[in-house]
């Protein structure tokens, strides 16, 4: 909602007396002859502390740079250092790569345009570029690494001869190169930031086009430097900007004060969402024109706080902190020309410095006295680093912090190569302190990417800073050899890379897969999201990967998929399908199809519909060509193959009396069906007991597991009395090796005997348990006897006094088979 903030005009005796936030702790007026226009904060002597850079001009309106050094949170001055340029704007970033934090300026040397640097020697000594950067000069400069090589480009804009321009310019070979100059605007504010979060920087810019109309403007870089609008914030004008995580999602937001279209000061937000658009907000309604904007957190609650500077319809500055809770926090306005917030006493909150006046010119120090401590974020844990086709990937866990929101830290990457700084971050290495008030080169991304990698090892240091721009004095510091890192020496870290190639057709997506949840990457979208799978259709070839982090004893995994988009494919597939004598089977084509047809080896053309119905009679292959018409095939191909289950049974025909039982078995299958179930003890088992009271020929089927059947017969012959086989077959087989009688139970005067064909007895005995249970085995004292025909003979009396008949008989003959 939409708040209004009414000013409460305070006395510079009352701010003083009153106990405020900020407390000054000292005062130090510029020396004679100079005119105050900005103050910067940098640690020029890498001691740790932040000391102040003040930009004035002399009487000449030369530009010339005040170095006050800080030590122990007290300031004394140490020489100025003259430039010789007029109309300059400032910027500080490290431009020969040497780990100390140079000033830009842009302005005009005598008659001629320019953009130069001073170089600083680490001891509060400048010295002035031999040849300028540049021949033209610009009212902004920005440093920014535009194509993820680590070098930052040159951003510059300004108005010239031939009207506004916006200009990227790339160290190329010691030079700086122009390579993009299409945009025709007069910036005066550049900010950059991977707002689309898909690894590369993206633009912020505010100033007039060539109408003199406003133009404010996210830019979307495509990594080639040539951008496309994100979003274009209307409806308001003379924009001061500062970004800030201000909803605490990761992304940080463009926090922009101005005035709207009635002249009235607001303070707006733009925030991306998830699906890449952007959203414009009204934060807050000012009673004062803004002139100057910050925003980070002041009080050490995690939370981000705002600080506008400006003045009202009566020209009475004003100067004050909106804070999260809603509160107000009033700053001293009196004269006041600029402000910067910086931690010079590195207690974790920010510190003030104003610096202010008409006539004399005064820098003042404020100490944040809030009673909250803020402590640093951790550092950052578990580090992977791999060289990965020419390009550097790390990545790193989040590490945690007392107040700042995890995915709101910052990251802050210094990226070495025999002993030269390939990315420079704002941090001391030794000390490991901040060189400037500035969020981590590498935004709230815990990944990057490097791109032109050419040498075997480097050395990496990342550090974190949360929102109040604070950090703890360690980092994460290791190297990168031979494709693999290592942090802080640790020798747990190991991983391991896979790679597979993948061609699709220019139309085609793919379904990429990992064995659980992963971080998925793209060389050309940076970070991707986190899940299983991720649906590859992008229209250009591309490099995408997955990250399974370490875990314990297992390894980090990082697997490529090298993707290549071709005009033209054919993709073979192979299958074989088992299926039924006489089935059916339903084939469908799936996808759109610009022409489908299908044909079988053994009949031929088949059809051109998506699904068809084919009848298995014989084994065959049938084929499914389909294209898109643009270039890209499939051929199917599958193999169908008859299946029809072996049936196999435990003997074709067995002899019970009445009443006694045989456990059939048959074997083959998966189902089993016996018919008729009379007699049997279960008609679904493979292995049922039959005990019919009749003579019975059962029909088992068997099914497979895809539901082929096939029968086969087994008959229970049922005597009614007494009975021995008429053949047997002792071949050791386990089936009917033993010549038995069957159906006995209670006899008298038992005997049982066999003869050959000479009349010699082979076999006798008057155990009727023996002839029952063991029977004859074919041999006579282990000599196997011929085959052939044999005669028996019995005898005995039977319970009832009659006489024992076997087969109805008491004499008979078999034949033995070997």
């Amino acid at each position: 909602m939409k708040k209004l903030f009414v000013l409460i005009t305070i006395l510079v005796q009352g701010f003083c007396s009153t106990a405020q936030q900020f407390q000054q702790v000292q005062s130090l007026d510029l020396p004679a002859g100079f005119t105050g226009k900005s103050i910067h904060w940098l640690d020029i002597n890498h001691d740790g502390e932040l000391d102040l850079l003040v930009q004035a001009t002399d009487q000449l309106d030369y530009h010339v740079f005040l170095i006050y050094k800080n030590e122990n949170a007290e300031f004394s001055f140490v020489h100025p250092v003259e430039t010789g340029i007029k109309n300059a704007i400032t910027s500080c970033t490290d431009i020969n790569m040497d780990g100390q934090v140079d000033v830009i300026l842009s302005g005009n040397s005598g008659d001629n345009p320019v953009t130069t640097a001073l170089i600083s020697d680490g001891d509060f000594n400048f010295s002035l570029l031999d040849e300028p950067l540049l021949p033209i000069a610009g009212s902004v400069i920005k440093f920014a690494d535009l194509n993820q090589n680590g070098i930052k480009e040159l951003i510059i804009s300004g108005t010239n001869l031939d009207g506004p321009f916006f200009s990227v310019f790339e160290l190329q070979q010691n030079s700086w190169t122009l390579v993009k100059d299409s945009i025709k605007v007069h910036a005066t504010v550049i900010e950059a930031y991977d707002f689309n979060q898909d690894g590369v920087n993206d633009l912020f810019i505010s100033g007039e086009l060539e109408n003199a109309s406003p133009y404010h403007a996210i830019l979307i870089n495509d990594r080639q430097m040539n951008f496309t609008e994100g979003a274009v914030i209307g409806g308001i004008a003379k924009l001061s900007s500062w970004l800030a995580d201000i909803n605490y999602d990761g992304i940080f937001d463009v926090v922009l004060a101005g005035i709207n279209t009635n002249n009235e000061g607001i303070v707006l937000t733009v925030s991306s969402t998830e699906t890449g658009d952007f959203t414009i907000e009204e934060k807050t309604s000012l009673d004062f024109i803004p002139k100057q904007l910050f925003a980070a957190d002041l009080d050490s609650d995690g939370q981000v706080d705002i600080q506008v500077q400006g003045e009202n319809q009566t020209t009475t500055l004003v100067n004050k902190i909106f804070l999260a809770t809603e509160a107000l926090e009033p700053l001293p306005s009196d004269d006041l020309i600029t402000q910067r917030f910086g931690d010079f006493d590195y207690d974790g909150d920010l510190d003030l410095v104003q610096l202010s006046g008409t006539t004399t010119y005064t820098i003042s120090f404020y100490k944040n006295s809030i009673s909250a401590v803020n402590n640093p974020p951790g550092v950052p844990p578990t580090p992977i680093a791999a060289i990965l086709y020419g390009r550097l990937f790390m990545y790193w866990d989040k590490p945690g912090d007392d107040s700042t929101p995890s995915s709101s830290i910052t990251y802050d990457l210094t990226l070495q190569t025999q002993n030269k700084d390939l990315v420079s971050g704002d941090f001391d290495l030794l000390n490991k302190r901040r060189l400037q008030v500035s969020h981590g080169n590498n935004g709230t991304d815990n990944y990057a990417f490097v791109k032109g990698i050419n040498q075997p090892e480097y050395a990496y240091h990342i550090q974190s800073i949360d929102n109040a721009y604070h950090t703890g004095e360690y980092s994460c510091s290791g190297s990168v050899l031979n494709c693999q890192g290592i942090c802080n020496g640790s020798s747990e870290f190991c991983l391991e890379i896979l790679e597979e190639e993948v061609t699709l057709c220019k139309t085609e997506s793919k379904t990429l897969t990992a064995d659980t949840t992963a971080l998925w990457f793209s060389f050309d979208k940076g970070f991707l999201g986190e899940a299983t799978t991720y649906e590859y259709t992008a229209e250009a070839t591309d490099t995408v990967f997955f990250l399974i982090p370490q875990r314990d004893t297992v390894c980090s995994l990082i697997k490529l998929f090298l993707m290549e988009r071709k005009d033209s494919v054919v993709r073979e597939y192979y299958d074989t399908l088992f299926a039924c004598e006489n089935s059916q089977l339903e084939f469908e084509a799936s996808g759109n199809w610009a022409q489908i047809e299908w044909s079988s080896f053994k009949n031929g053309f088949l059809s051109n519909e998506s699904a068809i119905t084919y009848i298995v009679t014989t084994v065959d292959t049938v084929k499914l060509f389909v294209t898109d018409g643009e270039g890209c095939s499939e051929i199917h191909r599958t193999t169908i193959e008859i299946s029809k289950p072996v049936v196999t049974l435990n003997g074709q025909s067995f002899q019970i009396l009445k009443g006694e039982e045989v456990q059939l078995n048959a074997a083959g299958g998966t189902q089993y069906t016996w018919t008729p179930a009379t007699g049997l003890n279960n008609s679904t088992i493979p292995n049922p007991i039959a005990s019919p009271a009749v003579t019975t020929t059962y029909l088992v089927t068997v099914t497979d597991s895809i539901g082929c059947p096939a029968s086969a017969n087994v008959t229970v012959v049922v005597q009614q009395q007494a009975f021995i086989p008429n053949l047997f077959t002792p071949n050791q087989d386990g089936t009917n090796d033993q010549l038995k009688i069957y159906g006995l139970s209670q006899v008298k005067e038992f005997s049982f005997s066999i003869i050959n064909r000479e009349g010699n007895t082979v076999y006798s005995t008057t155990d009727m348990t023996e002839a029952t249970q063991r029977g004859w085995d074919g041999s006579v004292k282990g000599i196997l006897q011929p085959g052939g025909v044999y005669y028996w003979k019995v005898n005995g009396e039977l319970m009832n006094g009659g006489k024992l008949l076997l087969n109805g008989k008491d004499s008979g003959s078999i034949v033995l088979i070997r």
